[in-house]
């Protein structure tokens, strides 16, 4: 009984150790996420830091079409570029909920590509979402957007270690690298050669054509509109430009936006939608670097154009 006894305290000491590590490594890692200055993880703790009068959330189109220099010289008001590569619109939900815990913007500017909308793409990059676990005890909308996605994840993420799966070797990697991006917006350099795209266009015009809107999707972006307008913090959303050569190209997404503009006039929130029509001068293809990005020409080039726009909003 006693060698029983012996090995049931080793064992409960044992977790105990465990816990406390996992607590204080968690701890550790989290506190240097917040303080992060290089890289993908930094945007969103940059972000919260800068405190900006506007902040621009979304995916790679924002993080890449923003110039929140620009924009502040139009506007008279802080901007920080809070997009992060392949993170879409449950990104978008739980980053403004942590923002607005934290601050009261006064706007957010939320870059919106119609096809997040669509069942399929929704679908293939919620887990993404997985990214920003290390945020969950800041956030109840990423901790019930993360806990949704599997009955597991509630026990998994209970480990404060596992939230940071992959990302310690990053934070050590970005600690000796020189910041590229102190407001957030990173061009990108490269102009598109037209020819080398066609192709893929069309694949994607395809794969939408027929498109099964996401209810989910429109749920999320209609709670964080509410959830803003309820602290008074306001909301635009922008699609900027999208490049193509042909017009009947352009079909789906004009009614993928159709979605955007629903939610937009429920909501009672302005909707800048940036078509080849409105603004020709985007049908020019050295502005971007592939179809759906603007290089850094056109990301000034737009950027001058949205500051217009929010000044004329009464931003």
């Amino acid at each position: 009984m006693r060698s029983l006894k012996k090995i049931f305290v080793k064992g409960v000491l044992f977790l105990l150790l465990l816990f406390c590590l996992d607590r204080f490594i968690g701890s550790v890692l989290l506190k240097q996420l917040y303080n992060l200055e290089a890289g993908q993880a930094a945007q969103l703790p940059k972000a919260l830091r800068a405190q900006a009068d506007i902040v621009v959330l979304g995916s790679s189109r924002a993080r890449h079409h923003y110039d929140p220099e620009l924009i502040e010289k139009i506007t008279g008001k802080t901007v920080f570029n809070a997009g992060v590569d392949g993170l879409y619109i449950p990104y978008i939900q739980g980053a403004a909920d942590l923002l607005m815990s934290r601050y009261k913007p006064k706007l957010l500017v939320i870059e919106i590509d119609p096809f997040y909308f669509t069942e399929t793409h929704f679908k293939d990059n919620l887990l993404r979402v997985e990214a920003l676990a290390p945020y969950i005890d800041d956030s109840d909308i990423l901790k019930e957007q993360i806990f949704d996605l599997s009955g597991f994840n509630r026990m998994v993420y209970s480990f404060h270690t596992i939230r940071f799966n992959g990302k310690p070797w990053s934070f050590l990697s970005n600690i000796i690298r020189q910041d590229c991006c102190p407001n957030g917006f990173s061009p990108i350099k490269k102009v598109m050669e037209p020819a080398e795209w066609k192709d893929k266009i069309e694949d994607k015009t395809s794969k939408y054509e027929n498109f099964v809107l996401d209810p989910k999707a429109v749920e999320m972006l209609s709670k964080t509109i509410q959830q803003a307008k309820s602290l008074r913090v306001g909301v635009v959303l922008v699609t900027s430009p999208e490049w193509r050569e042909q017009i009947e190209e352009v079909q789906v997404l004009l009614s993928l936006s159709s979605v955007v503009k629903t939610i937009s006039e429920e909501e009672q929130v302005p909707y800048v939608m940036a078509t080849l029509d409105q603004y020709p001068e985007f049908r020019d293809p050295s502005y971007y670097a592939d179809p759906s990005h603007l290089n850094e020409q056109g990301a000034r080039r737009f950027s001058e154009t949205l500051g217009t726009i929010l000044v004329h909003l009464g931003y």
